[in-house]
């Protein structure tokens, strides 16, 4: 019986250390892009059951002012691209969703169950707190993990695991998906997106598909009032 307790009372302060490190880091101010203007290079290469391959880059050139986002979209090439005329290429719609990787916000730890806090890593020189937890709606499954900087609570690195069953007439699809993302705290102390990464697998009952995509982020520069403002075409 005592060892019983002794269990319960370690998971309770464990959750609730975790449960700590995530109020802090939902009330920390993380908004590190706000005016702020950055280019992000997508690469995706997506591979069929039949071994047919694929590949789609794109340069997104993004702005911040004042908290709203305005983009432009360029081809490996440098020529503008116009998104709705891709959306038949489901490579197109695959990356226009992937692009919006961000670290998580208050509103979407909330909703995590079974959190746990792990040993700390060094992430950059510097040591991380390590959280996770899950989340669970309709077919959807998802595991998160969570790296929090230890001395100013601000996002290093983000992953998350997902698994999405769903039922069709003709066998329904299995898929599994993970995202990652880091950051670097640049000479200012401020903490941006550096790369990430996507890995998904889909099953149908005829067949499969592999998709893997890679990003970086680079030229973050703050955003001036006498500068051109990119918006969408």
């Amino acid at each position: 019986m005592k060892l019983w307790l002794v269990l319960v009372t370690l998971a309770s302060l464990e959750a609730q250390d975790a449960a700590g490190i995530l109020r802090r880091y939902a009330g920390h101010n993380f908004d590190r892009l706000r005016d702020r203007t950055y280019d992000q290079r997508i690469e995706v290469h997506s591979v069929d059951e039949n071994g047919a391959d694929a590949s789609l880059t794109r340069i997104v050139r993004i702005q911040l002012e004042n908290g709203l986002k305005a983009t432009r979209v360029f081809d490996e090439n440098n020529a503008p691209v116009l998104e709705n005329a891709n959306k038949k290429d489901a490579n197109a719609v695959l990356w226009q969703e992937v692009r919006g990787i961000e670290c998580p916000n208050g509103r979407r730890l909330a909703k995590l169950t079974g959190l746990k806090s792990m040993d700390a890593e060094q992430v950059d020189g510097r040591a991380a707190w390590i959280v996770s937890g899950q989340t669970k709606a309709g077919a959807e499954h998802h595991w998160l993990k969570l790296w929090v900087d230890q001395q100013d609570f601000a996002c290093v690195k983000f992953e998350d695991t997902s698994e999405t069953k769903r039922a069709g007439l003709f066998g329904g699809s299995l898929t599994n998906t993970k995202l990652t993302l880091e950051q670097a705290r640049n000479s200012e102390g401020v903490w941006l997106p550096s790369k990430g990464s996507m890995e998904l697998q889909q099953y149908f009952r005829d067949g499969s598909r592999r998709v893997e995509w890679q990003t970086s982020f680079s030229n973050f520069q703050l955003f001036r009032g006498e500068s051109q403002v990119l918006k969408a075409p």
